[in-house]
C-alpha cells in the first residue's frame, strides 16, 4: 500500500500524538518487589507480554499498592490496566491514587486522594480498566490530583468477596491512539470499566450488535447506570 505525500502529512501528526508510559507490565524479574501486598509474578495469565502478577487475596490481605512506579503522570489522558478473575458473578474493586499534596496512603486520615470506591466492575475473565485523568479529582472534589507528583497507586477489594485469586497486568499511561506495542489483548467478551471521576460506565469490548451482551455485563451496566443516577441526584449509592 502506498500513500501520497499529502496523506502522509495527515497521518504523521496522529502518529506523533500517541504517547505511552508503561508503569508496570510485570515482565522484569524484580516487578513483584515494587508492590506491597500478596503479589507474585505469574505466567498463567497475561493481557500483554508473557507475565502478569498473581494476587492471592483474603480478608487480612485485601489490597495491593505500589509507591515505586513512575510518579509524573502529567500530559497523559488516561490510566489503563487489566484485572483477571475466574470468579463467577459480579465483583467490585476500588482504585485510589495518592499525590504529594494529599500525602501517601492513610496520611492524617484526609480524603485528599482520588477515591474510585467500588467503581471497577469485574466479571469472570478479563476486565480492562480505563481511568480518565483530565482532570482527576481528589475525593473532596476541592482540587485536582497533582499528576506530576503521584505517590501511590492502590487497589482494594471488598472483604465480603474474599478469598479470591486475581491477576493484574499492563499498567500504563496513554494519550492519543495506543499502538499494538503496548496495548492489551482484547477479546469480544471482555469487560471494559471506564471511570471518569464520579461516573463509571461498563461495556463489553465488542459492539452489542456484533456479540450479544453477556448477562453479567448487563447487570454490571445497570448497576453502573443506577450509581450514576444516584450521584446526579446527590444521594449516596446503596440507598
Amino acid at each position: 500500500m502506498t500513500f501520497s505525500r499529502s496523506a502522509l502529512m495527515l497521518l504523521l501528526p496522529a502518529a506523533l500524538a500517541a504517547q505511552v508510559l508503561v508503569l508496570e507490565d510485570f515482565e522484569t524479574p524484580d516487578a513483584a518487589g515494587r508492590w506491597d501486598g500478596p503479589v507474585a509474578a505469574s505466567a498463567d495469565q497475561a493481557s500483554h507480554g508473557r507475565y502478569s502478577a498473581i494476587v492471592r487475596l483474603d480478608r487480612d490481605h485485601s489490597q495491593v499498592s505500589s509507591a515505586r512506579l513512575p510518579g509524573n503522570w502529567s500530559g497523559y489522558e488516561r490510566l489503563l490496566f487489566d484485572i483477571y478473575t475466574e470468579r463467577n458473578g459480579v465483583a467490585t474493586a476500588t482504585l485510589r491514587v495518592y499525590d504529594a499534596v494529599g500525602g501517601d496512603a492513610g496520611a492524617a486520615g484526609r480524603d485528599e486522594y482520588f477515591d474510585g470506591r467500588n467503581k471497577i466492575f469485574l466479571q469472570k475473565g478479563w476486565t480492562h480498566v480505563e481511568v480518565r485523568l483530565t482532570p482527576l479529582k481528589a475525593a473532596t472534589f476541592l482540587r485536582d490530583i497533582s499528576l506530576d507528583r503521584v505517590r501511590r497507586l492502590l487497589l482494594s477489594f471488598d472483604p465480603n468477596q474474599l478469598p479470591a485469586t486475581i491477576y493484574i497486568d499492563n499498567f500504563r499511561l496513554v494519550s492519543g491512539v495506543e499502538g499494538p506495542e503496548t496495548s492489551s489483548r482484547l477479546q469480544p467478551q471482555d469487560a471494559v470499566s471506564t471511570i471518569d471521576n464520579r461516573w463509571v460506565t461498563v461495556r463489553q469490548v465488542a459492539r452489542p450488535e456484533d456479540v450479544p451482551e453477556a448477562p453479567e455485563v448487563t447487570k454490571l451496566r445497570r448497576e453502573a447506570e443506577r450509581e450514576s443516577e444516584l450521584l446526579r441526584a446527590g444521594r449516596p449509592a446503596g440507598q
